[in-house]
């Protein structure tokens, strides 16, 4: 039986979170365009929220690993991230357990074009793959 269930994952420009505990995300994408290879995503946030399904559980231990998917190159490596989790909310009986991650990346580097893989793994359970594109975008030489 599964520990989890993903409810979203995004990469995104910008995250905030309202006084209420809303969530907005600004700029959702999966291209990035660089001009040069290599090249790097300057900053960006990786956001995801998942269903806790088994009520035992007290934390979770999560990993997160951007690789290529052609060579397998692992890109970034985020050290684990120990995480509470939540008790049963009082005010709502039997509302699900979820939990968030918000994670800003900068200066992340790619050595060539292709396709990349963002892979969540929660106490050892694979919860999330993330496909998104690395793209050069060719620009007209401009002499000033």
């Amino acid at each position: 039986m599964s520990n989890f269930k993903l409810n979203y994952i995004h990469l995104c420009d910008e995250v905030s979170f309202s006084q209420e505990g809303k969530l907005s995300l600004i700029g959702i994408f999966d291209v990035i365009n660089v001009i040069n290879t290599p090249g790097s995503l300057i900053k960006g946030y990786l956001v995801c929220n998942f269903t806790v399904l088994n009520k035992a559980l007290k934390a979770a231990s999560i990993n997160i690993v951007i690789n290529n998917k052609k060579t397998e190159d692992e890109v970034v490596r985020i050290p684990e991230l120990k995480v509470p989790i939540p008790e049963e909310d009082k005010l709502i009986p039997n509302r699900p357990r979820v939990l968030g991650v918000s994670l800003q990346l900068v200066n992340i580097p790619f050595k060539e074009k292709g396709e990349y893989n963002i892979s969540v793994v929660a106490n050892e359970e694979k919860i999330a793959d993330y496909i998104f594109y690395v793209n050069q975008i060719k620009t007209e030489k401009v002499v000033n």
